[in-house]
């Protein structure tokens, strides 16, 4: 299902209004990711079936609402990461920066696997397993949250795997986003 017509006029005033230069293969894959959301949510469960003439303004770009917080380059990780948001329309924005997407159900791995593949994004790993389990070497500088059931409970396991100077992401509800320094 492609854009409704007007989109791209949409996604670059929102752009504008940030102060964010469009990269220019942004509305092509936001396209594209927004068709392959929408035939594999006839399989599965990736967004309400509601929103799925409205991805573009509740899923997409609500995504990139705190992108004047998120660096260019540095180490991202999205917790709980389902169909990709925030993650992927973040990592079309920053190319350079690393975004690992942490998802414990094995159908959601394989949506995001493909995402990776046909979207062609070389800036993010995808990682199977429980925030409780997972482990890194190098910390985050920034964790997004958005979506993730009593995320309240897991703040403190997100604070340990983040840089001294680490930040959370939380997308309280669209449009809205509050930010937590470690």
């Amino acid at each position: 299902m492609p854009f409704p017509q007007g989109s791209s006029k949409k996604i670059q005033n929102w752009f504008k209004e940030k102060g964010i230069i469009i990269p220019s293969d942004f509305i092509d894959k936001a396209e594209l990711y927004n068709d392959l959301i929408t035939s594999w949510s006839a399989r599965m469960n990736i967004v309400s079936k509601n929103d799925l003439g409205f991805l573009l303004e509740r899923h997409i770009l609500d995504s990139l609402t705190p992108i004047n917080f998120i660096p260019e380059a540095g180490r991202l990780i999205d917790i709980g990461s389902g169909g990709g948001f925030p993650a992927v329309p973040i990592a079309l924005i920053r190319p350079r920066l690393e975004i690992t997407l942490l998802e414990s159900q094995h159908k959601k791995i394989l949506f995001l696997k493909e995402i990776q593949r046909r979207l062609e994004l070389k800036n993010i790993s995808i990682v199977e397993s429980r925030l409780e389990k997972f482990e890194s070497d190098i910390p985050f500088d920034i964790a997004t949250v958005r979506a993730l059931p009593q995320w309240e409970n897991y703040i403190q396991r997100i604070k340990d795997i983040l840089a001294a100077s680490g930040k959370i992401i939380y997308y309280e509800k669209r449009g809205e986003y509050c930010l937590i320094a470690k």
